[in-house]
């Protein structure tokens, strides 16, 4: 063995050690963020209800913490395990020409087929696991709306993520599949929301009426933010009547979704109280032919 060869090994091997303890660091860095922000969530559900689990949010906090450590975990062993295998290539590539270069291509192509064919779902939702522990564009605890299923990212491992839905079910989809869907994230950079209520009156409303109906409703309702005015907008004059909108901010989608159903009925009782008509459907004698579908 010449001088040559041994700088060779003894600078690989210092290479790949610090190569190491720097992924390393990242590694628990990342780990590190990703639990403190799930402990410091005050709320961690897509719609807030009662519950018959005791001390909810405690215990979810629990599981989250769980999930990211077990994962993260895996990730550092499969790390030292990558670059345990990448040493003893490089401590044994000096002494491959020894070999013959078929056996060694057939090995290597043996291998690659074996590895490609049997483990081609577990590598690509593994490697979406790992993309995803480290994207920015959800994390746990996030609030999802993914095709038309509302709720809360409640899992992610290393093969496939578990969104909690706002009625307790759970929508469980391959990482893979995760990294090429759309949905909407309401919670990239924050969790504020702009509530708002879409409605209809009648064309020979009062608008100024509805407008104060509307502002009062959003104003009281608990849930909403009171930093800012609510705000109201008249969207669209059909032929059937005025489409309304009011807006309120909230601080999360749990409690947008409440908003939006105290001010609902708040807005459905002013209506009521003041003998303001909705803009319904009327139903024309078309509508019943035997086989047609009701409009509207």
């Amino acid at each position: 063995m010449n001088e040559y060869t041994i700088f060779y090994l003894v600078f690989s091997c210092v290479a790949i050690l610090l190569l190491f303890v720097f992924i390393r660091a990242i590694l628990l860095s990342h780990e590190k963020k990703r639990t403190n922000r799930i402990k410091e969530l005050d709320k961690i559900s897509s719609v807030e209800t009662s519950t018959p689990v005791k001390n909810h949010l405690k215990k979810t906090k629990k599981i989250a913490v769980k999930s990211i450590k077990e994962r993260f975990t895996i990730f550092r062993r499969g790390l030292l395990l990558i670059f345990i295998l990448i040493l003893v290539n490089i401590l044994a590539f000096p002494f491959m020409g020894k070999m013959p270069k078929t056996v060694i291509s057939i090995m290597v192509a043996a291998a690659a087929v074996i590895i490609g064919t049997a483990a081609r779902p577990f590598i690509e939702n593994f490697i979406a696991g790992v993309v995803i522990s480290f994207s920015p564009r959800f994390r746990l605890g996030d609030t999802l709306l993914i095709e038309n299923q509302y709720g809360t990212i409640e899992d992610i491992s290393l093969t496939h993520t578990v969104i909690k839905l706002w009625d307790w079910r759970h929508l469980i989809i391959p990482n893979s599949s995760m990294l090429n869907r759309e949905f909407i994230n309401y919670c990239v950079n924050n969790t504020y929301i702009f509530a708002y209520v879409e409605f209809f009156v009648g064309s020979d409303a009062d608008i100024e009426q509805v407008k104060t109906i509307a502002i009062q409703a959003a104003k009281q309702c608990s849930s909403s933010l009171k930093k800012d005015p609510p705000q109201f907008w008249v969207m669209g004059m059909e032929k059937d009547g005025i489409k309304c909108w009011v807006a309120t901010w909230a601080d999360s989608p749990a409690s947008a979704w409440e908003t939006r159903i105290n001010v609902r009925t708040a807005i459905i009782i002013g209506l009521q109280k003041y003998g303001i008509k909705t803009s319904l459907y009327t139903l024309k004698a078309e509508d019943f032919i035997p086989g047609s579908s009701l409009k509207g």
